[in-house]
């Protein structure tokens, strides 16, 4: 009984600091309002994808979309619409990239949202793009307006920053 008591104990003490571990790495990666990967695991993501893609002779490709006129919303329905703006559009991505396995979808900062398409074209990423306008101009309530871009790993565009740059651009 005493072995097993120890055993026990010593299983309660793993499982609490896997779950620590969980809750740390959530709050490293994850966006916490709209549960969304954050920038930290979006540029994580981006890195990894351009080794494998000059590696493996892959694609590579971004969608960052903008929330227009975010502040518009906030000034004149409080922030609370704008934080339900910003989570609809990212359910709005989410949705729209599910036909690309393999795609993070995350919130680079304020009203920038991003898309990792492996191995996916700059058709790919448009279609997902026309999915989340369409998705959101079809949602009931506010009309919620996005300019997105789109970027792929080239010969002149060819590192993880450049690629989010010329998305932005």
């Amino acid at each position: 009984v005493r072995f097993l008591e120890a055993v026990a104990g010593q299983l309660a003490l793993a499982i609490g600091r896997a779950e620590l571990f969980m809750r740390v790495s959530r709050l490293a990666y994850e966006d916490p309002l709209t549960g969304l990967a954050n920038r930290r695991a979006l540029e994580e993501r981006l890195e990894r994808s351009a080794i494998r893609a000059s590696e493996r002779g892959g694609a590579v490709a971004v969608l960052v979309c903008d929330v227009d006129e975010l502040k518009a919303i906030n000034d004149a329905a409080g922030h609370a619409a704008g934080d339900r703006a910003l989570r609809r559009v990212g359910e709005a991505l989410v949705a729209a990239a599910a036909s690309r396995p393999g795609s993070l979808v995350g919130r680079l900062a304020g009203d920038e949202f991003c898309v990792v398409m492996d191995g996916a074209s700059l058709a790919d990423v448009r279609s997902v793009a026309a999915d989340t306008m369409r998705a959101l101009s079809s949602a009931p309530g506010e009309n919620i307006l996005v300019s997105c871009g789109a970027a792929a790993l080239g010969p002149s565009v060819d590192t993880p920053a450049l690629l989010l740059r010329a998305a932005d651009a």
